[in-house]
């Protein structure tokens, strides 16, 4: 039986465990009898502790929280604390992570990119910037999509396009941000509403806006990159959707989260 001691409403939720893997069972994200959840994300949390005691053949499971609970219900997420999101920057896994995805943005952007002329470019560069917002907050997402626009063009030599590079940083806002606060139960609905809120605000928005102020790209070829990033957008949200409901990937994702 697990035992969850909710102390703002002073409920205690009971479900009986089916699995034998009791330790999965108890961590704060299992599930409760009423579709209630607390969230997984531990960047979510702050100063919560969890006990665990055995007895009769029983786990007893109880979340003390001292200062901040944020509760997901049907996958809503009710509050954003951009304090917790700030905290993630203080592990080292994390950051490890955001220069990975920092790198292979790079690398499908400059190096493995299919270039249509000088203004138009085919390349899944955005797709590590959206998976550092959408599993890791918008904060994480942000820096992602500043830091692979800005060392990319360093490495290649471009000059630094300052609203690409808001842009650039804008996708990763906005992946992270959607999730957070759309209230859409389907998985895949919430994916490719965060990718393609980024894509339109990100991509063809601000960085096209950049292209048109800085290099004088023709309207009739800014055009063009709606259709492009309507395709490529479909093709990412997919991935994205793949690793989210992959557990093993999520499992992982929990390691690098978890202070």
């Amino acid at each position: 039986m697990i035992n969850t001691i909710d102390i703002f409403g002073g409920v205690v939720y009971n479900e009986r465990m089916k699995s034998k893997d009791m330790y999965v069972k108890c961590r704060p994200n299992g599930e409760l009898s009423v579709g209630r959840k607390v969230v997984s994300d531990l960047r979510f949390m702050s100063c919560i502790s969890l006990h665990v005691t055995f007895f009769k053949g029983f786990l007893s499971c109880r979340v003390i929280v001292r200062e901040e609970v944020i509760f997901m219900s049907e996958n809503r997420i009710k509050t954003l604390n951009p304090g917790s999101e700030l905290k993630l920057f203080k592990s080292t896994k994390v950051l490890a992570a955001s220069a990975l995805l920092i790198a292979m943005s790079i690398v499908l952007g400059k190096l493995l990119a299919i270039n249509i002329g000088d203004s138009i470019r085919i390349s899944f560069e955005n797709l590590p910037i959206i998976i550092a917002g959408y599993f890791f907050g918008p904060a994480v997402g942000l820096v992602v999509g500043a830091g692979a626009d800005t060392v990319g063009c360093l490495i290649v030599g471009y000059s630094i396009n300052p609203i690409i590079l808001v842009g650039a940083a804008s996708i990763g806002f906005f992946a992270g941000l959607m999730p957070r606060v759309i209230n859409i139960n389907n998985k895949l609905v919430r994916v490719y509403i965060s990718v393609f809120t980024a894509h339109i605000i990100g991509s063809m928005i601000i960085k096209s806006l950049g292209m048109r102020f800085y290099f004088h790209t023709p309207y009739s070829v800014l055009a063009m990159r709606i259709p492009l990033y309507i395709a490529v957008g479909i093709a990412e949200g997919y991935i994205v959707y793949l690793l989210r409901s992959n557990k093993y990937f999520m499992s992982q994702l929990e390691r690098v989260t978890r202070r």
